[in-house]
């Protein structure tokens, strides 16, 4: 089930135009909020931290959950997948077209490393590992093979294919909680062997819901009027906070998106973090920047990373530039009381 779901999404993001709609567009800023989780008992929550987290919009939630509904119904189905596999008329049926693709791109090819099964499991079949392991090499490509299902089950030439790794650990450390598997169900509860037997069922509905993202985002007038949006946006609101704070800007605007780095009006790190703190804890604000510095090093410029986005507004940029201004006079104050 998912994997015909996830292969038609696929097509169909291949062939979906992005452009604008021929409707008006809707209205950014303030109006936007409500498409968002920003607002909880009338109260804002406001976001300039976008860098780090992001925000999904509800409507992308709501098309998830249809998908999930589908998946807790029948489960089993949707875990295993149904799809069909087209007839395999020999090994080079899987090598050739590796082989033209490597030919093809050689001149500009950028492979760290290459990673198959010496023995796939879906479908089924054995690979060339010799022969892949050797036309990677000829590009000076390294090469990794999942061999978990072909010990025991064909003959293995570990010299022929030049490498191997067989993960063991002793007895006596296998009490130990390092190494430990990535994703697993059953991680640092069980035996050791059981830590590795299965890893957890991953929640594939996101992906799913992809067209109802690209459909939202066309809603709004299409990639190019969200992006320009954004970046002048932030250019405004780094050239902005910069004229206020008597600062400046971290990076020339043409090395700029829709992120901007502007300096505090401040030199004492403390202060800094001081500030950022009483933003998110006391002012729904969330912005990125101060983060843990050794005594040692003295008071630095300290710049916040701020991120504009659809549910912003240049009055938002307002409130925050006057918000620092005061904290700021405030801690002052404090600290010369002290």
């Amino acid at each position: 089930m998912f994997a015909i779901v996830f292969v038609t999404v696929l097509v169909l993001i291949a062939t979906k135009t992005i452009s604008s709609t021929n409707r008006d567009p809707i209205s950014f800023g303030s109006e936007r909020l409500n498409d968002f989780f920003f607002v909880k008992n009338g109260t804002v929550f406001h976001q300039f931290n976008h860098g780090t987290y992001g925000g999904t919009p509800k409507a992308l939630f709501e098309s998830q959950y249809k998908y999930v509904e589908q998946m807790k119904s029948s489960i089993r189905d949707w875990m295993d997948g149904a799809t069909g596999y087209r007839q395999f008329t020999g090994p080079e049926s899987f090598i050739n077209p590796i082989t033209a693709a490597l030919e093809a791109n050689a001149s500009t090819i950028n492979i760290r490393i290459a990673i198959f099964s010496h023995i796939s499991a879906y479908p089924s079949v054995i690979l060339s590992v010799k022969e892949l392991v050797e036309l990677f090499h000829q590009y000076n490509i390294s090469v990794i093979v999942d061999g978990a299902h072909a010990l025991g089950n064909i003959e293995i030439n570990i010299e022929d294919i030049k490498s191997s790794v067989i993960f063991y650990v002793r007895h006596d450390h296998q009490h130990l909680y390092v190494p430990a598997p990535a994703i697993v169900d059953l991680a640092m509860i069980e035996d050791f062997e059981s830590r590795f037997i299965w890893t957890g069922t991953r929640d594939r509905t996101p992906y799913c819901a992809i067209l109802s993202a690209l459909d939202y985002r066309q809603s709004l007038g299409g990639e190019e009027r969200i992006k320009n949006y954004n970046h002048d946006l932030a250019q405004y609101g780094g050239r902005y906070l910069s004229r206020l704070w008597k600062t400046k800007i971290l990076s020339p605007e043409n090395m700029q998106s829709s992120i901007t780095n502007i300096q505090l009006p401040t030199n004492n790190f403390t202060q800094c973090q001081i500030i950022v703190g009483q933003l998110y804890n006391t002012y729904n604000t969330m912005v990125s920047g101060a983060s843990n510095i050794i005594p040692e090093l003295g008071n630095i410029p300290c710049y916040l990373r701020l991120s504009a986005q659809i549910y912003q507004e240049k009055n938002d940029w307002h409130v925050l530039g006057a918000l620092v201004l005061n904290l700021l006079k405030e801690l002052i104050e404090i600290q010369a009381i002290q």
